[in-house]
């Protein structure tokens, strides 16, 4: 969310302070708010549903980047309860976004939400509509806290958000935010204890993540032809993907095997000469649809994702569908679905570890096959209905169960 945050809302002005996004969207919230929501937060722990709520109040960022991974996650999930409760869905962006912006973002609805039937309100009036249910995502968590004209509030979080950003003003209002009693719903057990510290005696929901039917494994075994081709997601630009930590391990790789190995980074358009790694890799930035991304892992042998917050990526699951061999980093998110050697290829922070173990699936391909196959049976029955399913159900039934 840190990288949409700034596509959309840090612009260049001539005057040497810029209002902190995090402070202007959290600037209207009272000693009463905070008193009044731990209230509700706290009587809503007894709300028992006598039938599925049927109105939703989303206070969300608002992207134009449809495919992104979260922001996609999110706007599936309002589509999931439009259609499964015959829901009245409501939309307040925080921060509100220019007349230009909002009619480019109803164009992208139009596209890749058809069906969905949405009403995008001020915040002024959004604390006029009464609905049953209020769920928030990201910073926009703020004015959620204000809003009490609903029975229950929810927080999607689907990373641990502080980690984003250097200790300072953005980490602690998120902290804040994200501790403020809301029914959470989350995407690894990692991140579930850490709102369950954050939110004592509250229910947290941890859901299985889905995985777009379209990927899925290429026919044949990998590893067997005389080039192997690996694809890492790259992105430069994001803190928590650690790319630098790559570097000296492409470099390492392709001494050892040359041109027996082809090395393909995605994710984020960046200057190859930057990081001392023309004639290493071959960048080919952010590719333009899913699709086209789903057809390049099943061209390729194996895939590396690394994620230094407590969670995964959807390419960790995405590449373990299309069939390839994962490397990725030790931390407790990935421990949900990933056992080192079994599934997945998982190693410390260390470049010399990382080239030696890619180096030795190169050299071993029947290991590399092994570990590959049982990654994709791991995965292969994950799918989106299933996880809108059972985040419906927490949001609908007694939460003792969960």
């Amino acid at each position: 969310m840190s990288n949409l945050i700034k596509k959309i809302f840090h612009k260049k002005h001539k005057r040497k302070y810029v209002d902190n996004l995090f402070v202007t969207c959290t600037n209207n919230i009272t000693v009463t708010d905070i008193l009044n929501n731990r209230a509700f937060t706290d009587n809503m722990k007894k709300h028992v549903w006598h039938q599925p709520p049927k109105s939703f109040m989303f206070f969300s960022l608002c992207s134009l980047d449809f495919l992104a991974g979260g922001f996609k996650t999110h706007m599936d999930l309002i589509d999931a309860i439009h259609k499964k409760l015959d829901a009245k869905i409501y939309i307040c962006f925080i921060p509100s976004v220019a007349p230009d912006i909002l009619e480019k973002f109803q164009c992208g609805m139009a596209k890749y939400y058809p069906g969905l039937k949405m009403e995008i309100v001020s915040v002024d009036m959004a604390h006029t509509i009464r609905t049953d249910v209020c769920i928030s995502l990201g910073i926009a968590t703020g004015e959620a806290i204000r809003y009490n004209l609903c029975r229950e509030k929810y927080l999607h979080a689907m990373d641990y958000e502080s980690l984003f950003y250097s200790s300072g003003t953005e980490s602690t209002i998120t902290d804040f935010l994200y501790s403020q009693g809301f029914f959470v719903f989350t995407n690894s057990l990692a991140l579930k204890k850490i709102y369950q510290d954050k939110n004592p005696n509250t229910p947290v929901f941890r859901y299985v993540p889905g995985i777009d039917a379209i990927y899925h494994p290429r026919a044949g075994k990998i590893g067997q032809s005389d080039n192997i081709r690996l694809v890492v997601y790259a992105r430069p630009g994001i803190p928590r993907n650690a790319f630098s930590l790559l570097v000296p391990v492409f470099k390492s790789l392709k001494r050892e095997f040359a041109d027996m190995l082809e090395i393909i980074l995605v994710g984020q358009s960046f200057d190859l000469d930057e990081f001392e790694l023309s004639g290493v890799c071959t960048n080919l930035g952010k590719l333009n649809s899913l699709d086209e991304l789903a057809q390049l892992y099943r061209t390729c042998d194996m895939g590396i994702s690394l994620i230094t917050t407590p969670t995964f990526s959807y390419m960790h699951l995405q590449l373990m569908a299309s069939g390839l061999c994962l490397i990725t980093n030790e931390q407790s998110g990935v421990q949900d679905f990933l056992h080192d050697g079994e599934n997945a290829v998982v190693v410390p922070p260390i470049p010399n570890i990382i080239s030696h173990r890619i180096s030795d699936l190169i050299k071993h391909p029947s290991k590399m096959h092994r570990i590959a196959q049982n990654g994709y049976n791991t995965v292969c029955d994950f799918s989106w209905d299933k996880c809108f399913n059972s985040i419906i159900e927490f949001i609908i039934n007694p939460k003792e169960q969960f």
